[in-house]
């Protein structure tokens, strides 16, 4: 990745402060900058996602596959989820075929397509609690669908711009960046 800042809304109140950290990583010559790529302003899991049921299936299975440094095993990172709980398909060409209900529609690919949630603004109902709340006050989100199109949704709202997941993802905030005073003992 050249700009890493594009893992940055602009709107986000925090990114100043975590991009200069991540700055000064590299200028320390930190090897795991990739690891540093979180969760700071989007969320994008990489599985086909319309509902909150499929991020609790994804949060369930994602916590059971890890090892003990919390560190998700490659078959599981490449492969659609099953699970008692649900199936999630992993973001790929033409995965929208699998959410067509009738399949005599010629449009029902391209509906498909603008159902699938693929990278959202991270949004926390823990006013005051760690990590960011809301990029975009007084309380809404960007959301980027299958189809390459973005919408802005308001809190409280549908998925994934609904207290369930606001509940969820405010529990913490993201995992901040190494820190380079570590570094330089």
């Amino acid at each position: 990745m050249t700009d890493y800042s594009i893992i940055f809304c602009p709107s986000d109140p925090d990114a100043g402060e975590v991009k200069a950290v991540i700055e000064r990583l590299i200028e320390l010559g930190f090897a795991e900058i990739a690891e540093q790529m979180r969760d700071y302003s989007y969320m994008c899991l990489g599985w086909a996602m319309q509902e909150d049921d499929d991020w609790g299936v994804w949060k369930k299975t994602s916590k059971d596959a890890s090892n003990s440094d919390k560190i998700l095993p490659m078959t599981f990172v490449t492969s659609d989820i099953d699970h008692a709980e649900g199936h999630l398909y992993r973001l790929r060409e033409g995965i929208e075929r699998f959410f067509i209900t009738d399949i005599n529609n010629p449009g029902a690919s391209a509906l498909a397509q603008s159902t699938l949630v693929v990278i959202w603004d991270i949004i926390a109902s823990t006013a005051g609690g760690a990590g960011n709340q809301f990029n975009h006050v007084p309380g809404g989100m960007n959301i980027l669908y299958m189809d390459g199109h973005v919408s802005f949704a308001r809190y409280p709202g549908d998925f994934p711009c609904d207290e369930y997941l606001a509940n969820k993802l405010g529990k913490g905030g993201p995992t901040p960046p190494t820190d380079p005073v570590t570094l330089q003992q």
